[in-house]
């Protein structure tokens, strides 16, 4: 998924994607609105794997990386 893919789009009629803040091994990451909470939120978005991800190891780092923020 190219960074500015989902600029200006809305996703599940509630986050408002702002801007592209980063990009990882697997996924982008952007700044987008939440229109129900009006805060500021970060959506990561997960890009398709490649063959050599598709081992199990890329689910496990995902939840793993999900439980590290989840404790933010």
């Amino acid at each position: 998924m190219k960074p500015y893919s989902l600029l200006n789009k809305t996703l599940s009629q509630r986050y408002v994607i702002q801007k592209n803040i980063g990009a990882g091994g697997f996924s982008q990451v952007y700044q987008a609105l939440d229109m129900k909470t009006n805060n500021t939120v970060a959506i990561k978005v997960l890009e398709e794997p490649t063959e050599q991800e598709i081992d199990g190891k890329l689910a496990q780092r995902f939840f793993r990386e999900a439980h590290i923020l989840s404790q933010i």
